[in-house]
């Protein structure tokens, strides 16, 4: 979904935002509304097509952020950010903070 927001901010030349709820349990994807792109600060409205729709951790998953919110640019950046998934098992990082414009993600098994 995020490499899919990158693109779509790029080809519609508007940004994407991936929010999640207070609890982190759902997140979806909000564009700059039309009437918005000059100003700094725009309005957000929800994103329209075929992945337009809240998405909800699956139960026994915790997520941790460090924003509510990351952003994806017109000229393909995103906002430096950090996402940990985790269960009981193992934890994923997905995070965009090591190489400008990437979304990478690595795997920890945790230890018990």
């Amino acid at each position: 979904l995020m490499q899919y927001a990158q693109s779509r901010a790029v080809i519609k030349q508007r940004r994407i935002h991936l929010e999640f709820d207070g609890a982190h349990k759902t997140y979806w994807l909000m564009q700059e509304a039309k009437d918005q792109e000059e100003e700094a600060g725009g309005s957000f409205e929800r994103l329209s097509g075929r992945l337009a729709r809240d998405y909800t951790i699956a139960d026994g998953i915790n997520i941790q952020t460090e924003g509510h919110t990351i952003a994806f640019y017109p000229d393909g950046q995103i906002d430096k950010h950090r996402l940990l998934l985790c269960n009981d098992q193992r934890c994923f990082t997905i995070s965009t903070k090591e190489q400008r414009g990437k979304v990478l993600i690595f795997e920890d098994e945790l230890i018990n």
